[in-house]
């Protein structure tokens, strides 16, 4: 029935089902009915899957009588337009009761075998997409701009009784640097003090578990399956209110990354905001601490137009009576948060200090980062002060009686939690005595309004430990692959500010021709596999890196792609990139080439230009790198940007192929 349903339409399918179901009747062999009709649910997830969980939806199958059988499939015929015969009917018409979209495929099905983690992905994938939320959001935002837009949130909340105002949440926003800093707050909050963690982040890089992580490990499949299910089943069943059954994609994961924190009873949940802050769909919890990374331009068609309105929207995660902590910003957003800070009340804005005030405890010296890159360095800075002002709440809160506490809404404290907030609270309270003692006022460190934190600077070994062990994949991640002949730099910048940095990170750490190779016989080659989507500006990131002169010896344009298509693939856009990336570099060269000049085939030119080349997917990038590595005997560094999807398709196929490890996304 798979093959025939892809091939000809469901309403042959499903005939199909009646077909074997009178057979098996007839025959009197019932239990020969079991496995015809659940082993395709354990195959591939695909359009089938959809049709006949709702077929299934509507007609429970029953296995105890001949009857039942019978009664059954009586019902399934009722559905067909044209009568049931022993045999197929070559025609093929689709009944209306059978759903035009999957969208309305999954119910409150009840059928174990039926909600697996292959179909839980493909309930998933039926949900509004990202980029359909986004377009509906700005609509809504253009009627009202006040709005939170969040009724739907506290509804399913509600519905799930899930009280979020009581989970312990670091929250984190900004444009660029937000995942690290969440990276370096989980990592010092685990393996420094051995903390129970949760951590929320988007998007994921090769499979959706990756965005809920508990001890820095993404969640398995049964975790996974059984909080899908449970979250989508009671929405279903509820089916109560203004708004739909099930929320959007983004959504939908973030009550069940909620739901799972719960279960898991962490000590700690760090929460990445998805866009923005104020309207993000994370806006919902009541944070211990929030934090706001560097600020620049991205989203703007969502956020605003200018800085002032990006901090606007991001600042939306600041709550009245708690702590808010910012990296430093340019006056125009700085202004703004100030501004937001006095408006909703938070009981202390911090901005942290430079990180180079900051020195390890045992040895005087700077602590090293686990994350390379110099930009790392405020975002590390941004996590020790939401680590400290954690602990610093969390003391304060372990003061309070229980009906104090509740009175207030505050959050609840594990006794794991208040153990270290009082320990760390004692050091930072006799370093500020030394400090003191030893005449010095950190107070004078800020000329506007004492904002600037005035933290103890000397940090303990768990602080050390948390950022020099940290992780963060496909940020500034460098991986050697196929015996060293290759090594990847990976690094998902997408915006302006953050291809900046990304450039200055691979010229700072990538060799050049003039450098020695790990193999005496081999030479040093750079290369660039670049993609980013198409709302992107990626005239202004290639134009970027073109000005920081990394000189590329192969440039390769991808698709998303992360393996061969049957069928050509649209090159439209990466020949169009590739055409910007000729222009930036010789100008005068390509006025004289002709329309249409780049193909899919190698483009050779000059040593300055570099080798372009136009793939297909990445899988064939990779392939292709590796044959140049090892035709031409060359030690090559590559630089992969430009989108995480490029990034994170990097490693899916690398995981696929078993050359590295699926640990690598672990934290």
């Amino acid at each position: 029935w798979c093959s025939n349903l892809r091939h000809e339409g469901v309403a042959p399918a499903l005939r199909s089902v009646i077909e074997v179901t009178t057979h098996v009747t007839n025959s009197g062999s019932l239990k020969r009915c079991v496995p015809v009709l659940t082993r395709p649910l354990h195959g591939s997830v695909g359009t089938p899957h959809c049709y006949f969980n709702y077929a299934l939806q509507r007609f429970p199958l029953r296995y105890h009588t001949r009857s039942a059988v019978r009664l059954q499939h009586s019902r399934l015929a009722s559905m067909m337009t044209t009568t049931v015969t022993p045999t197929l009917p070559t025609t093929t018409t689709t009944p209306s009761t059978i759903p035009p979209s999957p969208r309305c495929a999954f119910g409150t099905d009840t059928h174990p075998y039926l909600q697996d983690y292959p179909t839980a992905l493909h309930a998933l994938g039926t949900l509004q997409s990202n980029a359909e939320a986004i377009d509906s959001w700005i609509q809504a935002r253009g009627a009202d701009k006040q709005s939170l837009h969040l009724e739907d949130m506290h509804h399913y909340l509600t519905l799930l009784r899930s009280d979020v105002s009581r989970l312990p949440v670091v929250h984190v926003t900004g444009t660029k640097g937000k995942g690290s800093t969440c990276a370096f707050v989980e990592s010092i909050l685990r393996r420094g003090y051995g903390l129970k963690t949760g951590l929320y982040t988007s998007p994921n890089l090769v499979h959706v578990r990756e965005r809920i992580k508990i001890n820095g490990k993404s969640i398995d499949e049964e975790t996974f399956n059984h909080h899908f299910w449970r979250c989508w089943n009671t929405l279903q069943a509820a089916n109560t209110g203004p708004f739909p059954p099930v929320p959007t994609y983004f959504r939908f994961l973030t009550l069940m990354a909620f739901q799972v924190f719960a279960s898991e009873e962490v000590d700690v949940a760090v929460v990445e905001v998805g866009v923005g802050g104020r309207t993000d769909s994370t806006n919902v919890v009541l944070p211990i601490v929030a934090g706001i990374a560097t600020l620049g331009y991205d989203h703007c068609n969502v956020l605003g137009p200018t800085l002032s309105d990006i901090a606007y929207e991001k600042s939306g995660i600041f709550k009245a009576g708690r702590v808010a902590v910012t990296s430093p910003q340019s006056e125009e957003p700085m202004t703004k948060l100030k501004e937001r800070a006095e408006q909703l009340q938070v009981s202390k804005f911090l901005v942290t200090q430079p990180f180079s005030n900051y020195v390890d405890a045992s040895t005087n010296k700077t602590p090293r980062l686990g994350l390379d890159g110099t930009f790392q360095r405020l975002n590390a800075s941004l996590a020790i002060s939401l680590c400290d002002q954690l602990f610093i709440a969390a003391a304060n809160n372990g003061s309070l009686t229980k009906e104090e506490a509740e009175s207030q809404t505050l959050p609840t404290i594990s006794r794991a939690l208040q153990a270290v907030a009082n320990r760390r609270c004692a050091e930072i309270e006799a370093q500020s005595i030394h400090s003191h003692n030893n005449g010095r006022n950190d107070d004078n460190n800020n000329n506007s309004n004492d904002l600037q934190e005035s933290a103890a600077t000397a940090l303990p070994a768990e602080y050390v430990r948390g950022l020099s062990e940290c992780k963060w994949p496909c940020r500034a991640h460098t991986i050697p692959v196929y015996g060293g002949s290759l090594f990847l730099y990976l690094d998902g910048a997408h915006n302006n500010e953050s291809m900046l940095e990304c450039a200055t990170w691979y010229d700072t750490t990538a060799p050049t021709a003039s450098d020695s190779s790990t193999s005496p016989k081999k030479s040093v080659k750079r290369a660039l596999l670049f993609n980013c989507n198409k709302n992107r500006n990626a005239q202004q990131m290639l134009r970027i890196i073109t000005e920081a002169q990394l000189h590329f010896d192969y440039i390769l344009f991808s698709t998303f792609a992360t393996a061969t298509s049957p069928t050509p693939p649209d090159l439209s856009w990466q020949t169009s990139n590739a055409e910007l990336w000729t222009q930036l570099q010789e100008p005068q060269q390509h006025q004289q080439q002709q329309a249409g000049s780049v193909t899919k085939e190698t483009t050779t030119t000059d040593s300055k230009l570099g080798e372009i080349r136009l793939l297909g997917s990445i899988g064939e990038a990779l392939g292709a790198l590796k044959d140049i590595s090892e035709t031409k005997h060359e030690e090559v560094h590559v630089l992969i940007t430009g989108s995480l999807y490029l990034v994170g398709g990097t490693l899916k196929v690398l995981i696929d192929n078993n050359t590295i490890p699926e640990s690598v996304l672990d934290l």
